[in-house]
């Protein structure tokens, strides 16, 4: 059954609440031509509706805000694709960060399947950068077990943002080293086999992230 035909009236009405809340039209997901496009929006629909029942500043979970929520579902419905690299190049670049052609992750965010904002985007892009700096080991063995400890913490920490997250994840994230091989115990840089440690970046299984630090 389409996604459109399975919302109830009930449904449909908490919808168009949260679409006039961001200053959307009623019927803006859809117009979306895409239908995986349609699905992320209602994430957010669903995000916004959970998160912020009372209309709260911040959620009565953590430092997720309304107004980045709403900002999110804007720009999936309303920005086109230059748009939003437009805008992801900017926010990267503020962080002495680099906009990859091989992130999954970004490419994602730039295509508007992804629920993330682009401030948990840019919190990525950050652990990855740090990541990567130790070694390509170090992310594959670590990068989805950090970025999870900095979904937690943003989403249980009210004071804390996206990039204060990701740094605190950094610094209390016990990391994973590379295993050592060769003579001497010297360290190569091995992918280890489990694929517990592939990273999606974000809150659904909207693709993955490596490679997309500066």
């Amino acid at each position: 059954a389409r996604v459109d035909a399975s919302l109830t009236r009930r449904d449909r009405a908490a919808e168009a609440a949260v679409l006039r809340g961001a200053g959307l039209a009623a019927d803006a997901i859809e117009t979306l031509a895409f239908a995986e496009r349609k699905a992320v929006a209602r994430e957010l629909v669903r995000k916004a509706t959970m998160f912020h029942e009372r209309q709260q500043p911040r959620t009565s979970r953590g430092g997720v805000t309304l107004a980045e929520t709403r900002a999110t579902l804007r720009a999936v419905i309303r920005q086109t694709s230059d748009e939003r690299r437009d805008a992801l190049r900017a926010a990267l670049s503020a962080r002495g960060l680099t906009l990859r052609a091989d992130s999954t992750f970004c490419s994602s965010y730039v295509r508007g399947t992804t629920a993330a904002s682009i401030h948990e985007v840019v919190a990525t892009m950050h652990i990855t950068r740090h990541l990567f700096n130790l070694g390509h080991a170090y992310w594959s063995n670590n990068a989805s077990r950090v970025e999870a400890a900095m979904r937690d913490r943003v989403l249980n920490q009210p004071a804390d943002g996206w990039l204060a997250a990701a740094r605190h994840a950094l610094s209390t994230t016990r990391l994973v080293e590379p295993r050592a091989r060769g003579r001497g115990g010297r360290h190569r840089d091995e992918y280890y086999d489990d694929d517990s440690y592939g990273s999606d970046g974000s809150f659904g299984s909207f693709g993955g992230c490596w490679g997309c630090g500066a």
